[in-house]
């Protein structure tokens, strides 16, 4: 779950997820199993229900969902401190005019092709919709 199919580990912020996904699964068969007591007893309130199962579904009691919880602020704490790869690579080092951008190439004489055309509409806009 938490390994790449060549063996390394996963980003930090890639594991933060699985493990609330687990959580909340457990969580979900902690009330599930509430409800199934409750309908086997009808003296059983969910309340004392929930008091029976509390110290499952708790921070700081030995168990499954403990281990889990504390696997999760380590996680995030890891992943909070990591620093994020960068997201920029230029591929133009000479004259800075082209770049990757998240894998996407992008050339900063488009992106000033594109400001004009959106002038041009905004203008075009305003004189036929809006100055009508």
């Amino acid at each position: 779950m938490m390994l790449e199919s060549d063996g390394s580990f996963k980003h930090p912020k890639l594991t933060t997820g699985p493990i609330a996904r687990i959580q909340y699964c457990m969580r979900v068969t902690f009330m599930v199993e509430m409800y199934h007591q409750c309908k086997k007893d009808s003296l059983t309130t969910y309340s004392k229900q929930m008091d029976s199962l509390q110290m499952w579904t708790t921070e700081k009691y030995e168990s499954s969902f403990n281990s889990l919880r504390s696997l999760q602020h380590r996680a995030s704490a890891i992943a909070e401190a990591e620093m994020a790869l960068p997201q920029i690579w230029w591929t133009d080092r000479v004259h800075f005019r082209t770049l990757l951008f998240k894998g996407i190439e992008v050339s900063l004489d488009n992106i000033s092709r594109a400001f004009v055309d959106m002038e041009h509409n905004l203008i075009t806009k305003w004189e036929t919709d809006v100055m009508l």
